[in-house]
């Protein structure tokens, strides 16, 4: 297991993926069948929220004997939305076993094994998935996340490029923000440059952008560029590494006016932030 304190932004999303696969037919037994198949009257109660019902009208179910991977799966998902991630991985298990290319049951394991951090093993259950669903599939998102989690920028920013592909309206604000970022860890400014102005266009409200595209600009000593940027970024935070980046581009322009009026907040921020939190001096307690 890697134990990582974070999780990175690109997989949180895709339990909305996950969940849409799940209730999608014939995934266990068609709506209309609800008022006779146990399945899929827990299912029903599921989508309305009223978890233990469901859980005791699927275990009555497979205790009485229903041993399809259908039940399984249902009472794995239900499992999983009470946060019990022990029980949804042991059914998960059960239904992978008897149904080795289900891709629901595939994708929910390594949702819950991303977010157990157990990368190794998310990594092969999507990846199993996604060979099952084809080189096309939506869940390469998934998989990027769990390479950034790596750290392997590369192979995630592959697969995000390989997801919008064949279809350039899968290039959202979000994906493409998340490419810029994946393209910059990777030391490839101008790609990080290119897919960060496209998220712009798409969403300009996206401030941390701003952010990031000044940090490429400035790695390329683009410094007028970087200096709007974190201009930009500074209305929304007042950040003091953004006051220090852009005296430093002003510095590279010719600007010590501005260079020095920079420094001068950045000091004001430091001091205020000594006020309000100053250095501890004193012992420890129970010394």
């Amino acid at each position: 297991m890697n134990c990582k304190s974070t999780r990175k932004s690109i997989p949180a999303a895709v339990s909305l993926v996950v969940m849409a696969w799940l209730w999608q037919t014939p995934l266990a037994v068609r709506a209309e069948n609800a008022g006779r198949d146990p399945v899929a009257r827990s299912a029903q109660l599921l989508t309305l929220k009223r978890l233990p019902e469901a859980l005791a009208v699927i275990n009555a179910d497979i205790e009485s004997g229903d041993k399809r991977w259908q039940a399984y799966l249902q009472r794995a998902t239900i499992y999983r939305a009470q946060n019990k991630t022990a029980e949804a991985l042991r059914d998960l298990d059960l239904v992978i076993k008897m149904e080795p290319r289900c891709i629901p049951a595939l994708v929910l394991h390594a949702e819950i094994d991303s977010k157990t951090l157990e990368d190794d093993r998310a990594l092969e259950y999507v990846s199993r998935a996604i060979s099952v669903d084809g080189k096309d599939s939506g869940f390469l998102v998934m998989r990027a996340g769990i390479y950034s989690d790596f750290g392997n920028y590369a192979a995630a920013v592959a697969d995000l490029e390989a997801y919008i592909k064949s279809h350039p309206e899968r290039a959202t604000a979000d994906i493409c923000r998340n490419m810029g970022q994946l393209y910059y860890k990777n030391n490839n400014a101008p790609k990080a440059i290119e897919f960060l102005s496209k998220a712009l266009a798409l969403h300009p409200q996206i401030n941390k952008v701003h952010q990031y595209r000044a940090d490429a600009y400035f790695d390329l000593k683009n410094y007028k560029a970087a200096a709007a940027d974190y201009t930009v970024a500074l209305t929304h935070v007042q950040a003091p590494d953004f006051y220090k980046k852009r005296a430093e581009c002003y510095d590279h322009l010719g600007q010590p006016l501005l260079a020095a009026r920079d420094r001068a907040t950045l000091k004001t921020i430091n001091q205020d932030a000594f006020i309000q939190a100053p250095f501890r001096t004193k012992e420890p307690r129970g010394k």
